[in-house]
């Protein structure tokens, strides 16, 4: 550690007289009876002279909790210690350099951990693993530091204000699920970037730059039309290079500009900075203090719906990798934005959008406490909660707001979104290692569900390839094999005439939505083996053997917890198997939608 250097307080600079050397309030504005405070020379912040102090309190006691949680973990007598290097888990298994690190939460963990018993029961003759010769290494390695993006040398054009408003409802259209910029705001940054340089109002120029590139990457998601892509790519480059600028402003302003880079990073796997940007959204948010309900009027509705949209995007992509939130709950009293806002006039369409917004903000809620009492094991779950949490899902799902109907795209997600939680509820989890066939029925039917709707979504060709959604999909096709794999009576009971349809449209969906995704080419293979050796150890010609040659329930579960110690034990789980667009060492490109 660095020594420490005693800051002089601003009195004291003013006034050039010499400053007490402890990290106190100072002997001369205590005198005066002021508060002693100095000015941060990084951040330019005003803060009381014993911030350093205090940082180094709060970091003891966290360092202090980390070591109370290890010990827990460690001599906890339920769960079970195994080596997942010990010698009955061949090479193959293990074929990346270095692993990726994912929690508990993460569908990849549970995808990992089932790789591995399919791998011990025979359904899986080897865990594929990275191809020879590529180099991940570098990728890993690489820093995805904002300094290192810088704008292009020559601005993009901009259309006239006609175009780029027909421009912002298609972003409008794009972006349904958060609130994060109104028509008269985006007015507004119009108008200051028609009248300026860009470099002089970089938030205007980043939020008009976005809305382009967003309503237009919306049109090449619908339409597959490359050059679209290539365009929205252009203006978002020129966007993630003023990143930087927008950081030094600290506003609620930059904050909205971030947030707009931040969306369309999401859907982009080709720059893997969303850990980054969401990190920066976050702790700018932190400091404005948007997650405590503001008193003033004012600015009560843009801050609800920056940190609503905000909050939705940190759980999607944090509980998807496993990571823990930022931000806990408990520290939030921030309220959802109101349908009809104090003081502002909206539309009827506005206010349909905040209802709908609201709606998909509620199940991040839902889903947020599920991980932190399952898989990060903040709070202790009560003997009810399953059953509790399954109920408030379903009263989520019947509040769908009406016109949610008329819009098939918002409603899908909405069916969609009920189905993923209700598998990320009853699957394996570190509170439930070992679900009940009542859990687990719930698992198999959900998804199920899930891999109905992708095969409905394919077959009217609509289906949306993003990152999220070939992972929720990856994710429903490992459970659903998975449920029948450890659960006898769900072997028994299943119509394997349509777990077989099931495999096939499945394989097929899965083969073209990674058509574009040059790391994911490799999960219809996986997919492929899982199902192909499902169907040959379980079934012949699709129907269950009278007598198949399966082990018992509990010594499936035995093995299925031993290829989970890590899981279970660690806040971490190894991911050995490449999926190198998903995530790396330092930030991830993820997706949006699902």
């Amino acid at each position: 550690m660095r020594p420490h250097i005693v800051p002089v307080c601003d009195r004291c600079r003013r006034r050039k007289q010499k400053c007490d050397t402890e990290l106190k309030p100072c002997s001369g504005c205590i005198s005066a009876g002021v508060e002693c405070v100095m000015t941060d020379p990084e951040t330019e912040e005003v803060v009381p002279r014993t911030y350093v102090l205090q940082l180094e309190s709060h970091v003891a006691t966290l360092e202090k909790q980390l070591a109370e949680k290890r010990i827990h973990v460690q001599h906890s007598p339920c769960l079970p210690v195994h080596n997942l290097s010990a010698t009955n888990i061949p090479e193959s298994v293990s074929v990346l350099p270095g692993s990726r690190y994912l929690g508990a939460s993460s569908g990849f963990a549970f995808v990992e951990s089932a790789l591995r018993l399919a791998y011990k029961r025979g359904i899986l003759e080897s865990i594929p693993g990275e191809e020879e010769g590529d180099d991940v290494s570098t990728n890993m390695s690489k820093r995805h530091g904002f300094d290192d993006l810088l704008p292009v040398l020559q601005s993009p054009s901009i259309p006239e204000r006609p175009r780029m408003i027909e421009l912002f409802d298609l972003y409008d259209e794009a972006q349904w699920q958060y609130l994060i910029l109104t028509e008269s705001e985006f007015d507004a940054h119009l108008d200051a970037f028609y009248r300026m340089d860009p470099m002089d109002c970089p938030i205007s120029a980043v939020v008009v730059y976005m809305v382009f590139a967003i309503a237009v990457q919306h049109v090449e998601r619908t339409d597959w039309n490359v050059a679209a892509s290539n365009v929205a790519s252009s203006y978002h480059q020129q966007a993630l290079g003023m990143v930087g600028l927008l950081l030094r402003h600290r506003s609620i302003e930059s904050l909205q500009a971030i947030l707009l880079v931040l969306v369309f990073s999401i859907n982009n796997p080709q720059k893997p900075i969303v850990w980054h940007l969401l990190g920066s959204a976050m702790r700018l948010a932190s400091n404005l203090n948007l997650h405590i309900e503001p008193e003033d009027v004012s600015t009560r509705d843009i801050s609800h719906r920056l940190f609503w949209s905000l909050y939705s995007m940190d759980r999607a992509i944090g509980n998807t990798l496993g990571r823990p939130t930022i931000l806990e709950d408990g520290f939030i009293t921030s309220t959802l934005p109101m349908r009809t806002p104090f003081g502002l006039g909206i539309s009827l369409k506005e206010t349909r959008q905040r209802e709908i917004a609201a709606h998909c903000f509620r199940i991040r809620q839902i889903q947020s406490e599920v991980a932190d009492t399952l898989y990060q094991k903040l709070r202790q779950p009560s003997a009810t909660f399953f059953a509790d949490m399954q109920t408030r899902l379903q009263e989520w799902h019947e509040t769908i707001p009406p016109h949610a109907a008329s819009a098939p795209h918002i409603l899908d997600w909405f069916h969609h979104s009920y189905f993923n939680v209700t598998m990320f509820i009853h699957r394996p989890s570190p509170v439930n290692p070992q679900p009940s066939t009542e859990h687990l029925n719930k698992c198999f039917e959900a998804a199920g569900e899930v891999l109905q709707f992708y095969s409905k979504i394919h077959s009217r060709g609509g289906f949306d390839a993003t990152w999220m959604a070939v992972h929720w999909l990856f994710l429903a096709a490992i459970t659903h094999l998975f449920c029948l794999w450890t659960d006898e009576d769900i072997r028994r009971a299943a119509d394997w005439a349509k777990v077989n349809d099931a495999i096939q449209s499945t394989g097929m969906v899965l083969s073209a939505m990674t058509e574009r995704w040059s790391s994911g080419r490799k999960m219809p293979e996986i997919y492929r083996k899982l199902s192909s050796g499902t169907l040959a150890k379980y079934t012949t010609i699709g129907r269950l053997e009278d007598k198949p040659t399966t082990p018992s329930q509990n010594l499936v579960w035995e093995e299925f917890q031993q290829q989970n110690a890590q899981l279970f034990s660690l806040d971490d789980m190894a991911m050995d198997f490449d999926m190198q667009f998903w995530i790396d060492m330092q930030g991830s490109s993820t997706g949006t939608t699902f």
